[in-house]
This record gives structure tokens, C-alpha cells and sequence, in this order.
């Protein structure tokens, strides 16, 4: 800086908030974007479904009743129609006091919308569903049945009429898949789907051609979020350590998963890209190679009943200044293994960047997301975005304009460059059904040591003080030495979970070298 800043009033200026937008492919043609919502808002997270009559029902959540800080707000799941070139009213679905957010949603074989998210009440995490009723929506169920945290909900429907909501708990000291299914608009029990003592997080739901309701999750070792270190022997786990998608699969009576090995194809790098090493083949699940950590699955089921996996990844530690570089990848199952994955051009981004998928009635899919652009800040800087200005950069001329801005991309996958083989094809293993295993010995000792610190208080002369626990250095995604962090809400994971803190922030460095662009993401 060549001369001292006398006026810091720009940094009190506002952000210009956010904006959900519509836009509708008609007969292979873009419509124009329709405003959703309002401009100058603090909104988060849309997801979308189209009801039995033709209205497009856009979800997501707002900061309701917040200042010019954003603050002493209450965030909602909100809802809007539109059809016919007209927008409905703007809906309160949630209209509860705490945090609602990750709407996922879905039409039933009756054409109702149902959308499922999580939300806070009074201490902890809970899962909600309500479905359309006209032109608004019913009361919000419950749909989790426990006393902890329950995260990321995943919801699926099928031609019978089901309703499949599924999502992750820490009921026991670690995380766990649960599923309920719906019928006649009455949710079943609760079943476990993944109940062991490894870390199972993220669910996610399709129905396939037969009937079959397929779940994916990302699952990684025991003792995730513990502590570990070169000096710590207590065998925890980093937040982002290593993992694989598994599957299991429900066909209403019984529980499988795919039978024999179901390996990636090809070869993946090994070490520094030096040599090449065949990838282990699972029995249980998909791994994407090394070092890449398979994550954020997502299913969904096309027009020939072939089962098609979407998830994020990377190519080693490839870093520009607002992070490491995460790609998207697509697979899809044909006969009885995952085909190649296919690395997805103009995908690059934060790790939790989750694009949409729409399958398409001749078997192909199309895949809908955003890339900022990070991959060639990358390029020709050593791998983690130092080194010398690469040859071909020309210089730039007046105020600098920052290179990383997102924009949205739809790729669409031919069913054609896949094998022929049918969906049928697929040959399935019975396996035992899921079952909650015990926690782990150290859970209570942990519990009872938390109830300790946060019981005593000490009084100074006329003030209680009492311990509270926390960091403001936590590393994420948006880390510039993150790739090995895990998403920013897995921050909050590792905060009211793994770690019983009282408080969190993700105050590593600066994210993002001075660039309010990390923030407004």
C-alpha cells in the first residue's frame, strides 16, 4: 500500500444480500430468469419441485425479522409457486422460533409436494417434513426421533405412493443413517440403515426402476472428530479423513447391496503423480481413488431405471487464493458395477457445492451447478497457488477485477456412451437387517466430563463464572489450505458434537486473502 487509508466509511457500506431465481427449460430453450424473492435478503440454500397441476414450487430459507446487521433474525423455510408467468404469495412453512434450512423435495404419485429439512428446536437438531395441501402446506411432522442432533435430510417418492426421508444422527455418540418411509401420508417407524460405530453422514435417497429404494452415504473410520495428531495415540479421526459412498437397498421386505465387487475402472496417481497404483475394489461401496474422498453424494433414478451417482472431489491439493479446487464427478450403475466416473467440466468450486441432477426419460441425465472459475487460478501456480505469474497471463490494465466469480453450467450425460447392459442386470447380496450397535466405551466418560465442565461455576465476588469451551481458528473448505478440512458445516458438526463446544468459528487466517468473496458465498 503505497499511502495510509484516512476513510474506512466503505466498510460499513451494506452487501447486496441475496436473490433466489427461477429459470425453466422449455423444448431444449432457456426461459428468462424470474426473481423468486426480493433483492438485499440473507437466504439460503433453494431446492425445487413442480406439484400435479404444473406449479413450480421454489423452497429456501430467510432470515426472517434481522437488522441491518443481520442479526436478531429467525430463519424460516419458506416456500413460492409459480406457473403461468405468475408467482403465488410468498409461504412460512416452518413458522417455528430456531433456525430451519436444507429443504429437499419431492412429488408424490397423487402430484403433492412434499419437502423435508432440518430445524432447530429448543436444544438440538431435529428433522421435518409437511406436504402440499393446495395452495400452501400442511402442519411441519417430526420425522427424527431423537434427543441429538439430526442432519442432512434426503428425500425419494415412488409410483405406489411412498415417501422415503432419510438423514444422519449422533444418537450414540456417533453418526448414524435413519430412514422413515411415509404411506398414505403416515411416516413408518424409524429403521436404521447404518447403525455401526464408523462415521455415516449424508444420505442420499432414489427409487430405481424396479421399485427399489437405493441410499448412498459417505462413511469414514470410528472416533471421527476425536482427537489425533503425530503426537496423539487416541485413534481419532481429522474431519475430512478418508471415505467411500456405500449403498444399501430396500425393496419393502428386505435389505441388500450390490453383490460382488463394484470397483472404479482405471487407474489413479500415486503419491506426487509419480507411477500409478490399481484402486481397491469394494464390496460395500464406491471409491474414487486415493486421496480424492469421494463426498456429497447424490442419487437419481433415469427414464430406463438406471441408478446414476453424482459426487464432489479433488485432484490432489491444487490451491488458488480462496481454497483448494473440488470437482463434481457422475457415475452410473449399469448391470452390476459404476461405470467410470466422469470428471465434470466447469464444476470447480468449494467442496459443499451440491449441483442438481434431473434425470431424463431416455436414460440421461442432466446435471445443473456453479464453478467460480478457481481451477485456472490454479493452473501453472505450483499446485497450491504460489509461484510465478504463469507465461501466458497478460497483464492487467487499470483497477484489478478479481477472477473468481460464479456462474451456472448444465451438463447433460448421453445414455448412449455407457454399456447397453439393462437396469435389471443388477444382481443384489441379502445381507442381515441394520441394527444399532452399542457406542463405543469412551461415549459415557465423555458425556459425564462434559456435564463436569459445564456444572461448575465459581463465584468472584458478585459474579458465577463458568468454563466455556471453543476455538475461533477452525479450518474449512473455504480455508486456504483447506483441502483436507471438510465442509464449513461439518465445522459445526465437530463443534456441538464430537467436541461439545459451546461456541465455534471459523476464524482460520483470513479465508480468502482479503476478498469478501468467501463470505458471500
Amino acid at each position: 500500500m503505497s499511502e495510509d487509508v484516512k476513510d474506512f466509511s466503505y466498510l460499513a457500506q451494506p452487501t447486496g444480500g441475496d436473490r433466489v431465481w427461477l429459470r425453466i427449460l422449455r423444448g431444449g430453450k432457456w426461459a428468462e430468469p424470474v426473481a423468486i424473492t426480493d433483492g438485499g435478503e440473507d437466504l439460503y440454500k433453494p431446492a425445487v419441485a413442480v406439484d400435479g397441476t404444473g406449479r413450480v414450487w421454489v423452497f429456501f430459507s430467510k432470515n426472517v425479522g434481522a437488522n441491518k446487521e443481520l442479526t436478531d433474525g429467525n430463519w424460516e423455510l419458506m416456500a413460492r409457486a409459480f406457473k403461468d408467468d405468475k408467482l403465488g404469495p410468498v409461504i412460512n412453512v416452518s413458522n417455528a422460533p430456531g433456525p430451519d434450512f436444507a429443504p429437499v423435495a419431492a412429488t408424490d404419485s397423487r402430484g403433492r409436494v412434499w419437502v423435508a429439512w432440518q430445524g432447530a428446536r429448543e436444544t438440538n437438531f431435529d428433522i421435518f417434513a409437511a406436504v402440499q395441501e393446495g395452495d400452501s402446506f400442511g402442519k411441519p411432522q417430526r420425522v427424527s426421533d431423537s434427543d441429538a442432533n439430526d442432519w442432512d435430510p434426503a428425500i425419494a417418492v415412488n409410483k405406489q405412493g411412498d415417501v422415503a426421508v432419510a438423514w444422519d444422527t449422533y444418537a450414540k455418540g456417533d453418526y448414524d443413517i435413519c430412514l422413515r418411509i411415509a404411506r398414505d401420508g403416515k411416516f413408518g417407524p424409524s429403521m436404521p440403515v447404518a447403525g455401526g460405530t464408523e462415521h455415516d453422514i449424508r444420505p442420499a435417497l432414489t427409487y430405481d426402476g424396479q421399485g427399489r429404494l437405493w441410499v448412498a452415504w459417505e462413511q469414514a473410520g470410528e472416533r471421527w472428530g476425536k482427537d489425533n495428531g503425530p503426537t496423539d495415540r487416541g485413534g481419532g479421526l481429522a474431519i475430512y479423513a478418508p471415505r467411500q459412498i456405500i449403498f444399501r437397498i430396500w425393496d419393502g421386505a428386505k435389505w441388500s447391496r450390490p453383490a460382488g465387487e463394484m470397483p472404479l475402472e482405471g487407474k489413479v496417481g500415486k503419491g506426487k503423480g509419480k507411477g500409478e497404483a490399481d484402486p481397491t475394489a469394494l464390496q460395500d461401496g464406491f471409491d474414487a481413488g486415493r486421496g480424492m474422498n469421494p463426498s456429497l453424494a447424490r442419487l437419481a433414478t433415469d427414464g430406463q431405471g438406471h441408478v446414476w451417482l453424482a459426487f464432489r472431489g479433488r485432484f490432489g491439493q491444487m490451491r488458488p487464493p480462496v481454497g483448494t479446487v473440488f470437482f463434481e464427478f457422475v457415475s452410473r450403475c449399469t448391470g452390476s458395477r459404476w461405470q467410470v466416473a466422469s470428471w465434470v467440466p466447469n464444476s470447480d468450486n468449494t467442496l459443499d457445492n451440491r449441483p442438481a441432477l434431473a434425470p431424463l426419460k431416455d436414460g440421461g441425465l442432466l446435471l445443473l451447478g456453479s464453478c467460480d472459475e478457481r481451477q485456472k487460478q490454479a493452473a501453472g501456480r505450483g499446485g497450491r497457488g504460489k509461484g510465478k505469474k504463469a507465461a501466458d497471463e497478460p497483464a492487467q490494465e487499470g483497477p484489478r477485477v478479481d477472477p473468481f466469480n460464479n456462474n451456472l453450467y448444465v451438463a447433460q450425460f448421453d445414455p448412449s456412451a455407457f454399456p447397453p447392459a439393462a437396469a435389471a442386470d443388477l444382481k443384489l447380496e441379502e445381507i442381515p437387517a441394520p441394527t444399532a450397535a452399542a457406542p463405543l466405551p469412551e461415549v459415557a466418560e465423555e458425556l459425564k466430563a462434559v456435564k463436569t465442565i459445564r456444572d461448575y461455576r465459581v463465584q468472584l465476588g458478585s459474579e458465577t463464572l463458568r468454563l466455556m469451551r471453543g476455538e475461533f481458528h477452525r479450518h474449512t473448505e473455504i480455508s486456504g489450505d483447506g483441502g483436507g478440512d471438510g465442509p464449513l458445516l461439518d465445522m459445526w458438526r465437530y463443534g456441538l458434537d464430537a467436541a461439545y463446544m459451546d461456541w465455534i468459528g471459523n476464524g482460520d487466517h483470513d479465508n480468502g486473502n482479503g476478498r469478501e468473496y468467501s463470505w458471500w458465498i
